[in-house]
């Protein structure tokens, strides 16, 4: 009864961090995660039963992919870059601005430029 509930909740929600939305859930080896109101992840087996109803209540949906990597950034933060993205026409990912950290090329410059 439980899987049911916990699988019920997910459905229709999408991940609070990019927006998937949840179909068919993979319990055996992609388990979604939640964001608790702390914004820390954690995985549903990590709370117990008794606290699911306030989970539901108070915790967003966050997909198996933005769980691990969120899972990555926490103890590792000086090792990522960080960029902004929205979904494109037809769903793909686009940088929402050119990445402060990226050097960009002017655009129609062919000629080398003096790095002296």
């Amino acid at each position: 009864m439980g899987w049911h509930m916990v699988d019920d909740w997910y459905k229709g929600k999408s991940c609070a961090y990019c927006q998937k939305p949840f179909c068919e859930i993979h319990w055996l080896d992609r388990q979604p995660a939640l964001r608790g109101p702390d914004r820390n992840t954690a995985q549903r087996s990590e709370i117990p039963p008794e606290n699911w109803p306030y989970v539901f209540q108070n915790f967003l949906p966050v997909c198996w992919n933005c769980f691990i990597a969120k899972s990555y950034r926490r103890p590792h933060p000086e090792q990522l870059v960080d960029r902004r993205w929205e979904r494109g026409v037809g769903g793909a990912y686009v940088p929402k601005e050119p990445a402060d950290d990226v050097p960009q090329k002017p655009v129609g410059d062919n000629q080398p430029q003096d790095t002296h």
